[in-house]
């Protein structure tokens, strides 16, 4: 958030940085604004329209903030430029599935398997699919995509949340039941890392809290954003040993996969 202040206090004073207006989008999308967000990159794409994927990231600032018409065309000019802009075609195909428009439903469907075959990260595609599945009363299919997307990442708590839901509706009370115990730590683990998250923003004790934050990251598996906590840790404290350590192990961990 101070990052933010400071590129809008810089953009008042040179409104004609279009770099900035970038990096002030993509700060107010990890801020969960993606309004403003929208506001940031379409004064990016005024600017600098021919910067390498601005498009896509313009687009899925539009696909968050729910303007789903007026992505599509922003998403698939975004295509014709880099067809294998793998994040592009599934903002399209959930803002297609999103517009309203029961025509463009298998369309939907069709970008969305696009992004499974192509897509390292499957877990969201299914979870974009199963959506449209339930929303059209096919409890069938949609369970089998929440397995899918269950398969592919279980530690997304979106799709963990749908499952169980839908497990019980589809009377399927032992699958639903083995469902909420992961759900709960999980929901546990977004809990304390929102608390830490409010404790960050209100300046307290930054070092300890950016710690806490990689620790409760490293719970949710959020490898890359734990990497980015306990170095924002060292450098406010290079000599702190508890962040270093906790790199350490990341990296050890990491390599020993590799």
């Amino acid at each position: 958030h101070r990052a933010i202040e400071q590129l809008q206090r810089g953009v008042k004073l040179d409104p004609t940085r279009g770099e900035a207006f970038q990096t002030l989008g993509e700060l107010k999308m990890r801020a969960n604004d993606p309004a403003a967000a929208v506001d940031a990159y379409f004064r990016a794409l005024v600017l600098i329209p021919k910067a390498k994927r601005l498009q896509s990231y313009y687009g899925d600032a539009l696909v968050s903030s729910g303007q789903y018409l007026k992505s599509e065309a922003v998403l698939g000019a975004a295509l014709r430029d880099d067809p294998s802009d793998i994040n592009a075609r599934f903002d399209l195909g959930k803002a297609l599935a999103n517009d309203g428009k029961r025509e463009d439903r298998s369309r939907a469907m069709q970008e969305l398997n696009r992004v499974v075959q192509f897509s390292q990260n499957k877990s969201r595609a299914y979870l974009e699919a199963a959506r449209i599945w339930l929303r059209e009363g096919d409890r069938g299919n949609g369970i089998q995509a929440l397995e899918h997307a269950y398969t592919m990442n279980p530690y997304n708590l979106d799709v963990l949340k749908l499952l169980a839901q839908a497990y019980a509706e589809d009377h399927r009370e032992g699958e639903a039941r083995r469902i909420r115990a992961p759900l709960a730590d999980l929901q546990r683990f977004s809990d304390d890392r929102d608390q830490v998250l409010a404790r960050l923003d209100a300046d307290a004790d930054l070092v300890a809290n950016l710690i806490r934050l990689g620790r409760v990251d490293i719970s949710m598996h959020n490898i890359l954003e734990a990497q980015t906590a306990f170095e924002a840790a060292s450098y406010l404290d290079p000599g702190n040993a508890e962040a270093a350590q906790e790199l350490k192990n990341l990296r050890d961990k990491y390599h020993a996969k590799q």
